[in-house]
């Protein structure tokens, strides 16, 4: 994350006239991917009349470039792809990796077009409803207060991973806003502050404990009727709607929530405060047997 603000800084300070080295790169995760693919998708959006271009492409680590590649690295930044290896699958995890998609607000022809994606690479959603709730509440929660007047760039970011031989899915969403602890509803706020009341004061500051406690209480920063409930049920009701194991990691500014779910087991909640400030949201659900007919065959 210190990486990824040194480069939002630098491109602020220099006008985009700067160049990161990638050849010193040697292994990179799919969330990792994807929070690079977002900021540099920013850098390119902020600098307009110039085009982002690979250099030294031959001294890249070939898993990390043909994790890019079939992730869409190139192709979202509109930049020179490089030859497309054979290699379709990490090497050292098996994974497959599903093509970034962006946008600047709630699309769910693009949640759709995600699952197909990850439906082509052989395995049909046990609970695609679920998966299309919890992205546009994501992306509904970019449009309608992720972002304040001041933001140069209004747009969310995600993709996903896939490991046949693990039976695991990953979905990955990210936004650049203000984060959760910044836009949460007064009244959740207060609700917090009694808490802190009857621990400490210091809890009301702790990013982590806001973003458990907007997913608990379920309370966004809006009042609608029809909003409210959704951090707890379509965010982190995607792991809780499938009958096996998941997790759901959010990261927003200063803090991380967890949330752990065993099959056949209530799931449990874990907070953690990080050293850098992670300048807006990120979202993450892995799923253990994802597939239809996976709990089946387990059962079997």
């Amino acid at each position: 994350m210190q990486f990824l603000e040194n480069v939002r800084t630098c491109v602020s300070v220099t006008g985009g006239k700067l160049y990161v080295d990638f050849t010193t790169l040697e292994t990179l995760t799919p969330a990792g991917a994807l929070l690079l693919v977002a900021e540099f998708d920013r850098w390119r959006e902020i600098v307009e009349y110039q085009r982002l271009q690979p250099i030294k492409l031959d001294r890249w680590d070939p898993t990390v470039k043909a994790r890019l590649t079939e992730m869409g690295f190139f192709t979202l930044l509109n930049s020179t792809e490089p030859v497309e290896s054979e290699e379709r699958c990490d090497p050292e995890t098996g994974d497959r990796f599903v093509p970034f998609l962006s946008g600047h607000r709630s699309e769910g022809e693009k949640a759709r077009e995600l699952r197909l994606s990850i439906e082509r690479l052989g395995h049909r959603l046990a609970e695609p409803n679920a998966l299309f709730q919890g992205l546009t509440e994501a992306m509904t929660n970019v449009q309608q207060h992720a972002y304040d007047g001041s933001a140069a760039v209004k747009r969310w970011w995600m993709s996903a991973s896939v490991n046949s031989s693990g039976r695991k899915l990953r979905v990955m969403f990210v936004d650049h806003g203000l984060g959760i602890p910044k836009t949460l509803h007064p009244d959740l706020i207060e609700s917090v502050r009694a808490a802190a009341a009857r621990v400490s004061e210091s809890w009301v500051k702790n990013d982590a404990r806001l973003i458990e406690a907007a997913v608990k209480q379920g309370r966004s920063s809006t009042r609608d009727s029809h909003r409210g409930n959704g951090l707890h049920q379509d965010i982190q009701g995607y792991i809780e709607n499938h009958d096996t194991s998941g997790t759901l990691r959010i990261v927003s500014g200063r803090g991380k929530y967890t949330y752990n779910k065993q099959h056949g087991v209530p799931g449990r909640a874990s907070t953690h405060s990080l050293p850098v400030t992670f300048k807006g949201t990120f979202i993450e659900w892995i799923i253990e047997d994802f597939a239809e007919g996976d709990r089946n065959d387990q059962q079997n």
